[in-house]
């Protein structure tokens, strides 16, 4: 279940299927909509479409009036928009891939053969995503830029709300990036296993 506050929303599921239903009077707000496979996770845009993914990794664009339609058949583990709605990014075994909303429209695929452990979209425009094994990428509208490497793979990672500066962290290891060079800016080692990290909101 996940409740969307913006769009006065909420999206349940319950093995294959999906339904949208009004905060205000719990109605229906469209058809519910059987997946291939179990719904593994979902978004709400503010207009009403909905985005989830399945455990077998297809990404799938309905409600809002339009039939439901499939912007990926599989490859697929993770799934997250920007603050405005307007970019999808969907990572796995097979790099970024990128959409256009609320249209759905393919916007690219880049680190084609990287397996990708996470991404997060950037203030100012493009995404930082980063490999289990600790290598880090900048991605822009052009591609993605030259990676650099940690060599420490990264149990959370945090960026700062100038999407300049980026921290992760590994067990006993905190390292912050220079986001904007692409590379690291700085290291230390913590006496104890680090559980969690964050920028302060003047960071």
């Amino acid at each position: 279940v996940r409740v969307v506050e913006r769009a006065r929303a909420l999206l349940a599921w319950r093995g294959r299927e999906a339904a949208l239903y009004d905060l205000g009077d719990g109605r229906l707000r469209t058809t519910p909509f059987t997946h291939p496979d179990a719904v593994a996770e979902g978004i709400v845009l503010d207009a009403g479409e909905v985005i989830t993914r399945d455990v077998g990794g297809g990404v799938w664009l309905w409600g809002g009036g339009a039939q439901p339609r499939a912007l990926a058949q599989g490859g697929v583990a993770r799934i997250a928009v920007d603050r405005d709605g307007r970019q999808l990014v969907g990572w796995g075994d097979d790099g970024l891939r990128r959409w256009s909303l609320p249209a759905g429209t393919s916007a690219g695929h880049v680190l084609a053969g990287s397996a990708i452990a996470g991404a997060a979209f950037l203030e100012r425009g493009g995404l930082l995503a980063w490999s289990a094994a600790g290598e880090f990428w900048r991605v822009g509208d052009a591609g993605a830029g030259a990676g650099w490497q940690t060599r420490c793979a990264p149990r959370g990672v945090a960026v700062a709300a100038d999407g300049r500066s980026a921290i992760s962290y590994c067990d006993t290891a905190l390292i912050r990036h220079d986001v904007a060079a692409g590379g690291v800016a700085a290291r230390w080692n913590s006496p104890e296993l680090i559980d969690g990290v964050r920028f302060d909101a003047d960071a």
